[in-house]
């Protein structure tokens, strides 16, 4: 089930995804960074999971990547529009804004055992 969720595509696509985004190409070599920060942030899980319950991780951990997502998404879309409207800055901003997105699912993700 934790494969369908679509990390997968996350942690293997990164870069591509980052450049959909808006993020030049120098500044999608950040992706290599979202697999060691998912590999840090099950560390905290270790030490919180038993005394918080799997099932409530999981229920309120999908929750939390679902939003994740779909902002990730909107602002992947709006900054889309934003460049070929010609509004670079303003694209950039909701590039970074997905990027930080993904990074928070992945966190989320790390956090549900």
């Amino acid at each position: 089930m934790q494969e369908w969720i679509g990390i997968a595509g996350v942690t293997i696509y990164a870069p591509t995804i980052f450049g959909i985004a808006g993020m030049s190409p120098e500044k999608r070599q950040i992706a290599g960074l979202n697999n060691s920060f998912y590999m840090f942030s099950t560390l905290i899980c270790v030490f919180t999971l038993d005394r918080i319950g799997r099932r409530w991780t999981c229920y309120w951990g999908s929750v939390g990547q679902g939003i994740a997502m779909a902002i990730a998404g909107g602002c992947s879309r709006l900054g889309q529009d934003a460049r070929a409207s010609g509004n670079l800055s303003k694209a950039s901003g909701y590039g970074n804004a997905a990027v930080a997105m993904l990074y928070i699912f992945t966190f989320v993700l790390a956090q549900r055992g």
